[in-house]
């Protein structure tokens, strides 16, 4: 049984922010329908937003692992920091540093905590992208279109969801930090 909803929590993990820009872009755009959706059947539709939402979940977990991640392990606010050589952490430390947390975290961690903290990090993941693309497209939505008639609330709720997001973002990270730091 576990296996299934894996498997289906997989597919929504690529489908949702592929859906979302496909959404999104049809928002934006008083064109594009004639440009892409006329032009289109379903399967291909449904393949490309698998891909789509593949590329920005693949994009977000680099800005994530490539970006802010060694930042914040620096900073000491990641459970990964616990597994830093000594008090002044170095960025050349996070590799081996990363390495010990995730044995810490897939090792030890109780089935039912390590579901709970998966789902808690889907959903800020999520918000987080969806925060993003909802920016992005308003910024960039033509005229006429649905978005840019609407232009002061999307961008006042997408920034409202971009600073929610970060601080349940950095909340996540706080609290995998206090789990890891409670097991040592």
């Amino acid at each position: 049984m576990d296996n299934i909803f894996n498997s289906i929590e997989k597919i929504f993990r690529f489908f949702v922010p592929g859906f979302l820009f496909v959404y999104l872009m049809k928002l934006s755009s008083i064109n594009i329908e004639k440009l892409f959706f006329k032009n289109i059947g379903v399967f291909e539709l449904i393949v490309s937003i698998y891909a789509i939402g593949m590329l920005i979940y693949a994009f977000y977990r680099m800005f994530l692992t490539v970006l802010l991640e060694p930042v914040l392990f620096k900073a000491n606010m990641t459970a990964v920091s616990n597994f830093g050589k000594s008090k002044k952490i170095k960025f050349g430390d996070y590799p081996k540093a990363f390495a010990g947390f995730i044995k810490a975290r897939y090792t030890k961690t109780e089935k039912n905590l390590s579901g709970y903290l998966h789902c808690s990090w889907s959903i800020v993941n999520y918000m987080f992208i969806c925060a993003w693309m909802l920016f992005i497209f308003t910024l960039i939505s033509g005229q006429g279109s649905l978005i840019r008639l609407n232009y002061i609330k999307f961008m006042i709720s997408s920034i409202i969801l971009i600073i929610l997001s970060s601080v349940f973002l950095l909340i996540m990270y706080s609290i995998e930090k206090s789990i890891i730091e409670s097991k040592k």
